[in-house]
């Protein structure tokens, strides 16, 4: 049974990989999605060990660069599929109080939260990579972030309810909102 591994991205994203349902990527994006990601030994042993599983390629023996082919051309064939998820960041996060954050620690409770996933692409269809977004929460608090080179992102740990996003780099008359 293929499996789904979490590889860290070099800008703090975390990318899930599959198995694809035969539908690839273009192969600028596919070397744009593995270039992205942090080269170390624990993600290498754990992208040969995804390529067994998902293709069974043993890819046990090939060195970094030979693996980054073999990674590319499974994304560009279709048989393994990225995901990423973007790392939110609050708005005035880093202007946190003295003594506040253990008082928040103290004060922790089980919080049920809801994702958001946000894709966008133009009007041929392309994905639109790395464009900034503004994710408005119910209660006010804007977390921003950025989409992938696959145009998306994934949001999690958000508190339910209706979500405003926006894309500060793009004026309202440039997008048609999804329904």
């Amino acid at each position: 049974m293929a499996r789904r591994v979490a590889i860290e991205g070099r800008f703090g994203e975390l990318w899930w990989f599959g198995a694809g349902r035969g539908v690839g990527i273009p192969r600028e994006q596919a070397e744009r999605t593995v270039e992205a990601l942090v080269t170390s030994a624990e993600t290498t042993l754990a992208l040969r060990g995804l390529v067994f599983a998902t293709v069974g390629i043993d890819a046990s023996r090939l060195e970094r660069e030979a693996l980054r082919r073999v990674l590319v051309d499974l994304l560009v064939r279709g048989e393994l599929a990225p995901e990423r998820e973007a790392p939110a960041r609050e708005s005035g996060q880093a202007a946190r109080g003295e003594g506040e954050g253990e008082a928040e620690e103290r004060d922790t409770e089980l919080v049920e939260t809801d994702w958001i996933g946000l894709e966008l692409v133009d009007a041929h269809g392309a994905a639109v990579a790395w464009e900034p977004y503004v994710v408005e929460l119910p209660d006010g608090r804007q977390l921003r972030g950025k989409l992938g080179v696959d145009g998306k992102a994934v949001v999690r740990g958000i508190p339910s309810g209706t979500c405003k996003v926006t894309f500060p780099r793009r004026g309202a008359s440039m997008w048609d909102a999804a329904e």
